[in-house]
């Protein structure tokens, strides 16, 4: 059996204190609290009226004749 100290793991494996940023992404999209709709982009064409929040619209009520 091995023994393993998860308490060294844990600290080995954690990031740097001031690398906390992604590896991916600038950290100005990474910080906590800028989530905002992006800007349409006119390539795409318009978003259908009614609908520009990209919402889901409700499931219309059961009709009761799907049979099991």
């Amino acid at each position: 059996m091995v023994s393993v100290n998860w308490t060294d793991y844990a600290r080995r494996m954690r990031p740097a204190r001031d690398d906390r940023t992604s590896a991916f992404a600038p950290a100005s999209e990474v910080a906590m609290g800028t989530h905002g709709k992006p800007t349409p982009d006119p390539s795409q064409g318009k978003p259908p009226p009614g609908n520009s929040d990209g919402q889901v619209p409700p499931t219309p009520p059961p009709t009761g004749t799907r049979r099991k």
